[in-house]
């Protein structure tokens, strides 16, 4: 081959490797373009869709609906009533007792607030932390006592004093600990004979034990056996009235809600006791009765006091103990 078809054939070569080269790029700038393009497209999706599950998620958080629960609906709202509900809560109250333990005591605390019901001024609170039935249960107190006109005074000393229409217990759940529900329930017998010899015409109200924050369960002290306990009390409402406040503070019907709880566990914040409230306002007006009213008036006002120490005070069995 001469220098000359060396050169052309040269030519030849390298033309053919610079378009196919140029077509090359041609193509991944195509292909680059169009990658773009997509991306573009895309972007702006994917965007749209990440604000829209924002903001769904943000919608879901502010218009959740309450919770349900066995009563209703949970709410945090403070209960707003009617003047005749006011009415008859302040006359069902009026010369009323309420006993309990740091729940109670949570409560009075709650009654002593400038907007609390004005029902809850015709109350009279003996409660303390750690209170249990054995200590309610004799003349002579037990190891804590409440605070009565200024001084420590067992809970019968106190009723005899006062001699109330009414009388709301909330005891119990301290000993739920420790003890079976039958057990508790045998403790609970004594108190209310106690009660019944010193306050004769006094109605005796037993409120159910509140149940706990589920997470906050435990294997001696659970809401299985807070709810055991309740049906036995339940049961036994022959000379009492049994009144079940904790189905209205409970989601499912065996546990707190923990909305209402201060503590994650057993006790109660200001929309606990607004439940508290609304529970009670209802007592009023389901067993109002005007008749009843003026008789207990007359009977608990006119009836003459007992000496506490010649009352025939019953014995807790030592299973019981």
């Amino acid at each position: 081959m001469n220098k000359n078809a060396n050169s052309i054939f040269i030519i030849t070569i390298g033309s053919v490797v610079l378009l196919t080269l140029l077509f090359c790029v041609s193509i991944v700038r195509k292909s680059n373009e169009q990658s773009h393009s997509f991306l573009e497209n895309i972007i702006p999706s994917i965007k749209k869709t990440e604000n829209k599950n924002t903001s769904d998620t943000e919608q879901a958080q502010t218009k959740a609906e309450p919770v349900a629960s066995v009563s209703g609906k949970l709410t945090l709202d403070k209960p707003n009533f009617s003047a005749e509900q006011k009415e008859l809560a302040n006359i069902f109250y009026k010369n009323s007792v309420f006993i309990g333990d740091s729940i109670t005591a949570g409560y009075e605390t709650h009654a002593s607030g400038a907007d609390s019901p004005e029902f809850l001024e015709n109350i009279t609170f003996l409660d303390a932390v750690s209170y249990t039935i054995l200590d309610a249960t004799y003349y002579d107190g037990g190891a804590v006592d409440p605070i009565y006109l200024g001084k420590a005074t067992p809970a019968l000393e106190a009723l005899n004093e006062i001699s109330p229409k009414r009388v709301f217990i909330d005891l119990g759940l301290n000993e739920l600990t420790a003890f079976s529900p039958q057990t508790v329930a045998n403790r609970y017998r004594v108190l209310i004979n106690n009660i019944k010899l010193v306050c004769p015409d006094t109605e005796i109200y037993i409120i159910s034990n509140t149940y706990m924050v589920k997470d906050s369960e435990k294997d001696s002290f659970n809401n299985e056996k807070v709810a055991q306990f309740n049906s036995i009390m339940n049961a036994g409402a022959t000379d009492y009235t049994f009144l079940n406040l904790a189905d209205e503070l409970s989601v499912d019907g065996i546990s707190l809600a923990k909305e209402y709880s201060s503590d994650g566990y057993v006790h109660f914040n200001s929309y606990g006791y607004n439940i508290w409230d609304r529970f009670f306002v209802g007592t009023a007006v389901k067993f109002y009765d005007s008749e009843k009213e003026d008789r207990l008036t007359l009977t608990t006002e006119h009836r003459a006091k007992k000496e506490l120490s010649e009352l025939p005070f019953d014995e807790v069995s030592a299973e019981d103990m």
